[in-house]
């Protein structure tokens, strides 16, 4: 089968870019590619040095300029270059904002066309109807859909995100730390992550308990972040506890073993129109990392509140109370530390590369025969 790959105009494709879309897609692509033997063509942002070759297409790709509408115009220009190099293919995935809207006008050059729901889904979705299958990432993100449009709602399926559980795995779960707690989260530094929630709960947490935190992303608003204004205003919250920054780290065992540096991950997002799944608190999880996560409906799909991870209400009048009082109770309890420690990585495992690529090939096999049966 030919299978095209389209991503964003924002970021390149993995070893240079630290965006879950990118990370999953080149993840997947590469498995149908080398293990189910799948004829795969990425289409993705360039970085200098890159040229097309049998497996790649690169386009001009942009940097973030803080604007929706430019970022939108950005897409436009981006989208239509990659719909016209992208090669002839049975089947075309698609991320960028713009594709849905535009593949009506390269149906020759493909058969199937999906459209990737990895973001929480807008107003434009409407205008989406010329895809034939919408993939939402988790099933918060297809209820979204469906409430957007009843239409739409029946071309959406479910499948998850993957994370690399070769990579973000541990044999056995970890033993709750003795001294001092080492908090870490990592994504976007973008204020709809919640990141004032999480600094203000560690100030209550290091009250009592030696406690650190460590931030790794990038802030810059041509990455996604909220840019430096939002970091000093971390740096003048953190009045008991110092941050620790680190930037956005591309390469995934570096991160992994970053991340085995701490006890807790924390992932508090607010983002109630904007996380569609959690790749990140998943990956952490696989390392056995107890995790915490906000209490969004996208994170449902893997997180199960005092079983396998832990879930605060951020919609509470006080969210970093609640979110202080789970790191202290969790970090005195040596038995749930190791019991929710060892949970995370065996329910981690259900994400493996494999298992969602070939979920996709079931996918694409079977809406193809339908196509073919009308």
């Amino acid at each position: 089968m030919r299978i095209t790959i389209i991503t964003g105009p924002f970021l390149p494709l993995p070893p240079y870019a630290f965006g879950a879309i990118e990370k999953r897609w080149f993840q997947v692509g590469c498995y149908m590619r080398e293990a189910l033997g799948q004829k795969v063509v990425f289409v993705s942002k360039c970085v200098d040095g890159q040229v097309d070759d049998s497996a790649n297409v690169f386009i001009k790709g942009y940097k973030r300029t803080g604007s929706s509408l430019k970022d939108a115009i950005l897409d436009l220009i981006y989208t239509l270059k990659a719909l016209r190099k992208a090669p002839n293919s049975d089947v075309v995935v698609l991320n960028t904002v713009w594709s849905p809207i535009l593949i009506s006008f390269f149906k020759r050059k493909f058969g199937l066309t999906v459209y990737n729901v990895a973001r929480y889904p807008k107003r434009q979705m409407k205008y989406y109807g010329g895809v034939d299958v919408l993939s939402c990432v988790s099933l918060a993100a297809k209820n979204a859909v469906v409430a957007l449009s009843q239409k739409l709602g029946l071309k959406a399926v479910v499948v998850n995100n993957p994370i690399n559980t070769q990579v973000f795995t541990s044999d056995s779960g970890r033993t709750m730390p003795i001294d001092k707690v080492k908090v870490v989260y990592a994504g976007r530094i973008h204020r709809e992550k919640g990141l004032e929630i999480l600094v203000k709960a560690i100030n209550i947490v290091a009250k009592t308990r030696d406690v650190e935190l460590t931030l790794i992303g990038p802030w810059e608003t041509g990455d996604g972040g909220s840019g430096e204004t939002y970091v000093a205003e971390l740096n003048a919250l953190a009045d008991e506890c110092r941050i620790q920054w680190k930037e956005a780290i591309c390469d995934v065992n570096e991160l992994a073993n970053e991340l085995k540096k701490h006890d807790i991950f924390c992932y508090p997002s607010v983002a109630e129109r904007g996380e569609t799944f959690g790749v990140a608190p998943l990956e952490a999880m696989g390392l056995g990392l107890v995790t915490i996560v906000s209490s969004l409906d996208c994170f449902k799909d893997f997180a199960v509140h005092g079983e396998n991870a832990y879930v605060f209400n951020h919609r509470s009048e006080n969210p970093e109370v609640e979110l202080s009082s789970l790191i202290e109770g969790v970090s005195s309890d040596p038995v749930a530390f190791e019991r929710v420690s060892s949970a995370a990585i065996r329910q981690s495992k259900q994400f493996s590369v494999a298992k969602i690529a070939e979920d996709y090939m079931k996918l694409f096999d079977r809406f193809i025969a339908k196509r073919r049966t009308k």
